[in-house]
């Protein structure tokens, strides 16, 4: 990881949410400050308003889901805001930068990040680009996250949010997409909770059918290596492909 800033977190959620933003409070406290300075500019595409981020915390029951399904995750948000120095609802707000989008979703098609993944002879890949306003650019790390229970971690991000796409030791990895087709779920549980979610799995198999991350997920046959596509939306919640390693998958707006 050459060029990458690593951080490594062990411990207790809290702990590890310190030891990030300990380590990479300028980082954090420049990201947050960008973002701010970003969403004061009247009709900037795809951003909030200062007034929108702050309602995504008062108006919106994302942080009570993550508090009741993934209670962890909450106390790593805070750790992060300790550790930095910054106010927890900042580093909350921005780690619902995904769900943002979704209250201005007219921007989302103008753009989205790419996945790519195969299975050849030397074995599984699995890649993606990020698609991120450019604000961000220069806050980018990579977690090595150790937690008391569950498989060590590399999780690509920025300073301060839990996560943009990562794998851990079991050769579980994930990607995302923004698809502008669905509708966004204001009761679900935001992406960056759904990516570190599936990375605390233990196999292949624990991913695909957890039920915290992808509810009604159904018992779907697994192997050891393998991708496996979810469209993930409003009731019915899941949409599930399996993986077809060397081919394209298209995600048609009028697939059902």
């Amino acid at each position: 990881m050459a060029g990458m800033t690593v951080i490594e977190c062990a411990g207790s959620p809290l702990e590890m949410g310190r030891a990030h933003g300990e380590q990479a409070r300028p980082v954090v406290r420049r990201a947050l400050e960008a973002r701010r300075e970003v969403t004061a500019r009247p009709g900037v595409a795809g951003l909030l308003t200062r007034s929108g981020v702050a309602g995504l915390l008062t108006r919106s029951p994302l942080l009570g889901t993550v508090r009741r399904l993934m209670p962890g995750l909450a106390d790593e948000l805070r750790g992060v805001a300790e550790g930095a120095g910054v106010p927890f609802e900042d580093v909350a707000a921005y780690n619902w930068m995904d769900e943002g989008w979704w209250t201005r979703r007219r921007h989302l098609r103008e753009h989205g990040c790419s996945v790519v993944g195969g299975q050849p002879a030397g074995g599984p890949y699995l890649a993606q680009n990020m698609d991120l306003p450019a604000f961000m650019d220069g806050s980018q790390l990579v977690l090595l996250l150790r937690p008391q229970d569950g498989p060590e971690q590399q999780v690509l991000t920025s300073a301060g949010l839990l996560a943009l796409t990562g794998v851990n030791a079991a050769g579980v990895a994930v990607c995302v997409n923004t698809l502008a087709m669905l509708s966004g779920d204001p009761y679900g549980l935001p992406v960056a909770a759904v990516i570190r979610g599936v990375l605390a799995s233990r196999d292949r198999a624990a991913a695909v059918t957890c039920p915290i991350c992808v509810p009604g997920a159904p018992e779907w046959p697994t192997r050891t290596f393998g991708s496996v596509v979810y469209e993930l939306g409003p009731a019915p919640r899941t949409r599930i492909r399996p993986g077809l390693p060397g081919r394209a998958q298209w995600l048609e707006p009028g697939w059902r």
